[in-house]
């Protein structure tokens, strides 16, 4: 996604049952039609870790690299230390319970995908966006792991790192992935088609994560880059405080 130029996919939708991203390449195709409303940070990744939206400035940390993305470049991360670290700003708790977090990924790798409501995600993930630690008050971060393998919607807080949603399928190449919570129940979009309805959360509030990658952050003692860094391509990550449609979605 982008402000004035819109990214079109290169990819036919292939249906709910199955994808196959290995023909999606990247593209600077272009249309006038400006991005839906509500969104409050906006990460280009053009060899930098800006929110031009939201100021939300991210720290690179090393393993990451910028590539060829969707558009323009993208963040490349090792799978190992990669980390976009946007800590300069405060967790985005007042934004709560219905919003949309949007990306294009790469996935290079596959991961343990927990079966929704079970598990605590804390090893062998593979962390696109890296749950925020909501603390032992109620609340908890959400985040998304993405793989070759699949994709989960997981939230974060003190002994408490469930996967709300789970989706099983073979991903190759640049896909789309739009995770939209509507009170507390996430939905998840692959290239524009609602593929599956998570579980309602427990949680006093949940709130959208702006950390990318892995997390160099710690509670405890326990390091949360162990819990499972992305290897792959990650590009236009937005983040809006509403609920977007079906066809918004679709649009982006």
């Amino acid at each position: 996604m982008k402000w004035t130029l819109k990214i079109q996919r290169s990819v036919a939708l292939l249906g709910v049952l199955a994808f196959n991203f290995a023909d999606s390449s990247p593209t600077n195709a272009a249309n006038c039609d400006p991005s839906p409303s509500g969104l409050v940070s906006w990460w280009q990744a053009e060899g930098n870790a800006t929110d031009t939206i939201g100021g939300s400035n991210g720290v690179i940390e090393t393993g990451t690299t910028f590539t060829t993305g969707m558009v323009g470049q993208c963040f490349n991360f090792d799978g190992v230390n990669g980390c976009i670290m946007n800590t300069n700003t405060p967790p985005l708790t007042n934004i709560q319970n219905s919003f949309t977090m949007e990306f294009w990924a790469y996935p290079q790798k596959g991961f343990n995908l927990l079966a929704e409501g079970t598990g605590l995600a804390n090893s062998g993930q593979s962390y696109a966006v890296f749950p925020d630690f909501g603390g032992s008050t109620g609340q908890a971060g959400v985040g998304v792991c993405v793989g070759t393998n699949g994709i989960s919607v997981v939230e974060h807080a003190a002994n408490y790192l469930n996967s709300e949603l789970s989706y099983t399928n073979f991903i190759n190449g640049w896909v789309h992935v739009a995770v939209v919570y509507s009170n507390k129940q996430p939905t998840l979009y692959v290239n524009g088609v609602k593929v599956r309805t998570g579980i309602t959360s427990t949680r006093t509030f949940v709130y959208p994560s702006k950390n990318f990658g892995s997390s160099y952050a710690s509670f405890g003692g326990t390091q949360y880059k162990t819990y499972g860094p992305y290897k792959g391509l990650l590009d236009e990550v937005s983040i809006y405080n509403r609920v977007l449609a079906t066809n918004e979605i679709t649009a982006i």
